[in-house]
């Protein structure tokens, strides 16, 4: 049941890159319901009211909001809905969905970032403890460059797979539909 509406978003991020971040300021969301091959930590601020739409799932969010999608093939995407905000902030980060390889996550370091991950293929909303804890070292992200972006990166994914209250968010019916009828 794969939505003919959706676009499939060629990111900027390149394969020199290991993620790219773009922290913007919007007054309402007008991009469409789309997937993409990247993983995508995406955090919005200020659009209480507005629709999160993750795979079949549809829920109006508050004032923080905080998913991290790791799956090609599962549609996202934010609406106004009832928001009238006219200052939305959003930052997306997408990485590479290989930047950490199997062998890596195998190891009992990664192992909560390697779960966090495998429930991230049905989208995963964190919750609002888990993102007042993360927002300044998103927000300092966006100012590193180099290897000091790599180690908050890596810790901010740390941080995160700790947390014990994530929801998922798509049904698991729709997630594997999804996989399989992209031929």
């Amino acid at each position: 049941m794969k939505n003919s509406e959706v676009f499939r978003e060629i990111t900027p991020l390149t394969s020199e890159n290991c993620f790219i971040l773009i922290d913007r300021t919007k007054t309402a969301f007008n991009y469409p319901l789309h997937v993409h091959s990247e993983f995508e930590l995406n955090y919005v601020q200020g659009a209480s009211g507005a629709h999160r739409i993750v795979g079949d799932s549809i829920e109006e969010i508050d004032d923080c909001d905080l998913v991290l999608v790791a799956n090609a093939d599962l549609e996202h995407a934010w609406f106004n809905h009832k928001c009238r905000s006219g200052r939305i902030r959003e930052i997306t980060i997408q990485f590479h969905g290989d930047l950490l390889d199997g062998k890596l996550l195998n190891r009992t370091q990664f192992k909560s970032i390697q779960r966090m991950f495998e429930a991230a293929h049905k989208g995963i909303a964190f919750p609002r403890q888990t993102i007042d804890l993360v927002r300044p070292r998103l927000e300092n992200l966006a100012n590193l460059k180099g290897f000091d972006s790599i180690l908050e990166f890596l810790n901010l994914l740390y941080i995160l797979s700790l947390s014990t209250s994530v929801k998922t968010l798509s049904s698991a019916v729709f997630a594997s539909s999804e996989d399989s009828n992209d031929s």
